[in-house]
């Protein structure tokens, strides 16, 4: 059965709320992105086209447009010209955990100070620093 972005995503969005949404200044982020290979370090700004999103070696920034607020349990997006849904699935302290494409991805949040001091701590043990947090 197949079953439209558009469709799961009404779904998600007539639901009641999980939590109360959070109004945070998108450059006061500083995040990771756990993968299974891998922790992603990604930093957030604003452009005059909306979210830009820089990922660790990579030389362009992506720029996201949404309207999505934490707490809203579906986030539609539009990535570099690129229609996305991404389903919110809990919080627990830092930490989002977020589903897009049947993936799962755990996201640590950073205040300006902690992403400050992170940016000297080499990768490897950071990235432990993240694992033992849990």
């Amino acid at each position: 059965m197949h079953i439209s972005r558009e469709d799961t995503a009404k779904q998600f969005l007539n639901q009641e709320r999980q939590s109360e949404t959070v109004d945070l200044e998108p450059q006061d982020w500083e995040l990771v992105v756990k993968c299974e290979e891998e922790s992603v370090p990604v930093r957030c700004g604003w452009s005059e086209d909306g979210l830009e999103v820089s990922l660790e070696g990579k030389e362009e920034p992506l720029t996201i447009s949404t309207d999505w607020r934490l707490g809203e349990p579906m986030m539609l997006a539009d990535v570099d010209g690129r229609e996305v849904a991404v389903q919110y699935e809990a919080r627990r302290g830092r930490r989002l955990f977020l589903r897009h494409y049947g993936n799962k991805y755990e996201v640590v949040v950073y205040d300006p100070q902690s992403a400050e001091l992170s940016r000297h701590i080499p990768r490897e043990r950071l990235c432990e620093l993240v694992e033992e947090e849990k």
